[in-house]
């Protein structure tokens, strides 16, 4: 995959490390929802809960 070079010293920063998740086996995941779909993720997230965290919770309870 070939990407645009960043001019900045935090560009290479990113760059090497989204490539080192990658080299890792990290996946970047992007979502559409509906804001319908939003307000229940909203209402099952704990207090101080990521979305990953919630992701992976609500998974998790489904595999049990």
């Amino acid at each position: 995959m070939a990407a645009p070079k960043g001019k900045t010293n935090m560009a290479a920063k990113t760059r090497q490390l989204r490539e080192r998740r990658r080299a890792a086996g990290w996946k970047l995941l992007t979502l559409a929802l509906r804001p319908e779909e939003i307000a229940l993720l909203k209402k099952l997230k704990r207090p101080g809960e990521t979305y990953v965290q919630l992701f992976t919770r609500l998974a998790r309870q489904s595999l049990l």
